[in-house]
């Protein structure tokens, strides 16, 4: 079937800051006069029709073990589509994700190089996905899903809910942390099973 090892599964989850959104009139403002009291990084993003304002941590996860192998941080303003290459290692022979990560060029390129392109496809106005698509989505969709277990780790076992920190820099170092604590516990995990 779809399953092939060595394969990265890729997603973002939306953190919140503890911060209000900022007016142009405002953001314009602090530029000039900076406060350490107000995150200008934080920036607005919408997912199904609700507006959020904060910051994107980007993850590959690896198919086999469910360790972080790659992993970013932005603003919430950039389309998880552009992330897609930050996330690969460059040695997978499949990539799965949801329909966010989808664009053409990249499912090219992953054909041209021998790469199952698990992304799920995207229904548009002006095309509904065929039943055929619909299957192999939640086909691709079984597979992705592993790749919730790090940011529902993060969220429950550490109490990552919002960005508190005032500044990108900050709040990546607590996205990295997070990360790094995910993949301890589970490498523990995964070595105990193994004895």
């Amino acid at each position: 079937g779809l399953f092939v090892k060595k394969g990265s599964l890729v997603d973002a989850t939306i953190v919140e800051s503890t911060t209000k959104p900022l007016s142009k009139k405002r953001r314009e403002e602090l530029e000039k006069t900076p406060s350490s009291q107000i995150d200008t990084d934080a920036d607005s993003t919408a997912k199904r029709d609700t507006k959020y304002f904060g910051y994107k941590g980007h993850i590959g996860v690896d198919m086999e073990s469910n360790l972080i192998r790659k992993k970013t941080f932005t603003s919430a303003r950039p389309h998880d589509s552009q992330l897609l290459g930050e996330l690969l290692s460059g040695d997978e022979k499949a990539v799965f994700g949801d329909s966010a990560y989808g664009n053409k060029a990249d499912k090219q390129k992953a054909r041209k190089n021998d790469v199952h392109y698990g992304i799920l496809d995207k229904a548009t106005r002006s095309r509904k996905l065929s039943n055929t698509q619909k299957k192999n989505n939640r086909k691709k969709s079984v597979i992705r899903a592993k790749v919730e277990h790090p940011f529902a780790f993060m969220k429950t076992k550490l109490n990552y809910k919002q960005a508190v920190a005032k500044t990108l820099l900050r709040n990546e170092l607590r996205f990295d942390m997070n990360c790094i604590l995910h993949n301890i516990f589970r490498a523990n995990y995964l070595l105990s099973k193994q004895n």
